[in-house]
């Protein structure tokens, strides 16, 4: 199965630096109110107290604007697999059903993926089946929905002509993302490809001949 962060510890404590680093002007904030008196009413380098903390308004504004956007998937992914590595499976449940509940839209069929990867990672094939086949019904051109239900059918041998569809569908799409997105779908496609050539499940389904091509396309 891919991994989809390879390391959580890491990704965790660098979003966690960015959002402290962030946070440092409005600490600087709170520090010159409290001791403005005791600077001859001078803030630091001589900015303004309106100008300073209107600043620190736009910080705390972004770290909230972060939440809605591709760094709280990533957040979100890191969680997961730091919850599995620890077999809290609890933890990980709760966080993904908060995540399915509250998120933005254009997030949905990344936090669906997780689920249906968190029912894999709990042993439980058969709702992770369904979880897949869900996903690539409502998301049809997510790549990692029909990764995902590929290795399902296989793995469960529901239908090996079917896992195969699955996932030549999965790889074209990798593919076109290679495409689009240049470096980072590039590298997601060279890791798409060493997994499938890795995996018990996967290496057997796709021809020889469009592993090629699409080893191309990288």
């Amino acid at each position: 199965m891919i991994g989809w962060i390879e390391h959580p510890r890491r990704t965790l404590l660098g979003i966690g630096v960015i959002e402290f680093i962030l946070i440092i002007p409005l600490l600087f904030a709170i520090i010159g109110v409290i001791f403005d008196r005791w600077a001859n009413e001078r803030w630091f380098i001589d900015i303004s107290p309106v100008t300073f903390l209107s600043f620190c308004g736009i910080v705390v504004i972004t770290l909230v604007l972060l939440r809605f956007t591709a760094v709280e998937v990533a957040r979100t992914e890191a969680k997961l697999q730091f919850y599995c590595e620890r077999n809290e499976f609890g933890k990980a449940r709760r966080l993904i059903e908060k995540k399915l509940s509250h998120s933005p839209k254009q997030f949905r069929p990344m936090f669906m993926g997780m689920k249906t990867y968190l029912l894999i990672k709990e042993k439980r094939y058969d709702e992770a089946l369904s979880g897949a086949k869900k996903l690539t019904e409502e998301f049809p051109g997510y790549p990692f929905g029909w990764y995902l239900l590929a290795y399902l059918q296989s793995r469960m041998g529901e239908d090996l002509e079917a896992a195969g569809k699955s996932l030549s569908m999965a790889m074209s799409l990798f593919g076109r993302e290679a495409e689009n997105h240049r470096r980072s779908g590039k590298m997601v496609l060279e890791h798409v490809l060493q997994d499938v050539k890795e995996d018990e499940y996967l290496k057997n389904l796709i021809r020889q001949e469009e592993m090629k091509k699409y080893g191309k396309a990288n």
